[in-house]
């Protein structure tokens, strides 16, 4: 059996699995599903400062529908 790798993050006590990760007008969104319950998303996006990394929580919701649309266009013949 292969092993595979697979990125986690904790939020709010809760193990998220990352999904996927899609960049636009740079903007790099990072889609996590819960481990125990697949329908609850969160949607993240990386900031940097110098050269530190980490999540932030999308400012609008129109960044939101964006970064939605991406990843529907991308996944459009898998749904």
């Amino acid at each position: 059996m292969e092993e595979v790798q697979v990125e986690t993050l904790e939020i709010d006590g809760k193990d998220y699995i990352l999904i996927d990760s899609l960049e636009k007008d740079n903007n790099k969104y990072f889609y996590f599903s819960d481990s125990q319950n697949p329908s609850d998303i969160q949607i993240l996006k990386e900031q940097v400062d110098g050269e530190e990394k980490f999540f932030v929580s999308l400012d609008t919701e129109n960044e939101l529908n964006e970064a939605l649309m991406i990843f529907g266009q991308k996944y459009k013949d898998v749904f």
